[in-house]
């Protein structure tokens, strides 16, 4: 679709049944925006699906402000390398007193399955942009990412004979707006599982200073990195207080500890590569990532600085994400000693 505006696909199904993967894709969309669901009110009986395409959904906005939402919703990917991605979605309509309703989100990503594919006869790169992923953003402002899972991927053999894991289920570049209605997230998900490999669970690359990574789920015997922060831009690859582990009022939305759920296993998934919970590394070394977290990380790399919060339920916790309250304010309410 091209110059497209607010077109409704509802219960589609698109599935390739050509004997093997070539270039095929089953949404290809410019200056587009659409919405792409199940109907829940038909309790799936005609669910939306892509199947055995390389590529899902690849949708370009070329930078330009976006009019209405594009919406992904209750999608199911099956055998699908490259199952979305956006590039250039930067939303301007958002309403700045309501920037947390799923309306006023411009790229709301959410209650999707995706299934990688867990064998691949394909080249694997070593350029991992150009790899396979399950969600991958590129030069986008205003989104949302949650509740999503995605599982499969494989280990392979590169160019130089090496091992490789080349399928990395979310990852973002350059959402590099600033400003105090800037918000981008990626949240809620639930990683791995199901003899899933990755490389990078959640890759965050070169310029994204408004986004925060909050309350995924990592599954253990998954990946190498849970999550990466690769600093090679001039901005920072994510908001530099990922949670609450500053002066939350002036420095980020943020309210609570980060709360992802990071994987305890340090078992290699191939020979002679270590799992790590968190990492930040890069050319640009811009500042160190400031984490905030409740249960510490035991298996962290590179610039990240960590900053216990007070020790609170996890309903507690919860409360305070989805409130967005300062966190004085809430930890008064539930009446928690403030240090």
């Amino acid at each position: 679709m091209k110059y497209v505006v607010g077109l409704d696909i509802i219960d589609v199904t698109f599935d390739n049944q050509a004997t093997d993967i070539s270039g095929q894709d089953a949404i290809r969309a410019y200056k587009s925006t659409f919405k792409y669901v199940t109907n829940d009110d038909f309790n799936n009986l005609n669910s939306s699906s892509i199947n055995n395409f390389e590529k899902g959904i690849e949708a370009i906005y070329n930078f330009q402000n976006q009019q209405t939402q594009t919406l992904v919703k209750d999608v199911t990917f099956n055998n699908t390398p490259r199952s979305m991605a956006f590039s250039g979605y930067d939303d301007q309509f958002t309403n700045p007193n309501a920037v947390y309703v799923a309306e006023n989100i411009g790229l709301y990503i959410t209650d999707n399955t995706i299934n990688l594919p867990n064998v691949w006869n394909g080249e694997v790169g070593s350029d991992f942009l150009e790899n396979r992923w399950g969600i991958k953003l590129e030069g986008c402002n205003d989104y949302i990412v949650s509740n999503n899972t995605i599982k499969g991927g494989w280990v392979g053999i590169d160019e130089y004979g090496n091992n490789n894991l080349p399928f990395y289920p979310i990852l973002v570049r350059e959402s590099a707006s600033t400003g105090t209605n800037v918000y981008n997230y990626i949240q809620n998900n639930t990683i791995g599982g199901n003899s899933s490999k990755f490389n990078v669970n959640i890759l965050a690359y070169q310029n994204n200073p408004s986004l925060q990574i909050l309350c995924n789920t990592h599954e253990d015997f998954t990946s190498q990195y849970d999550i990466y922060y690769f600093d090679s831009g001039t901005q920072g690859p994510a908001a530099e207080y990922q949670g609450a582990c500053g002066d939350v009022e002036s420095l980020n939305p943020e309210t609570g500890p980060a709360g992802n759920d990071l994987a305890a296993s340090n078992t290699p998934l191939v020979p002679n590569v270590s799992h790590t919970q968190l990492a930040k590394f890069g050319s640009a070394n811009n500042y160190n990532i400031k984490y905030s977290y409740v249960n510490m990380p035991s298996q962290i790399s590179g610039g990240i600085i960590l900053d216990g919060v007070v020790e609170v339920s996890k309903w507690n916790v919860e409360l305070m994400i989805m409130a967005r309250l300062p966190l004085k304010m809430m930890m008064e309410a539930v009446q928690i000693p403030i240090i």
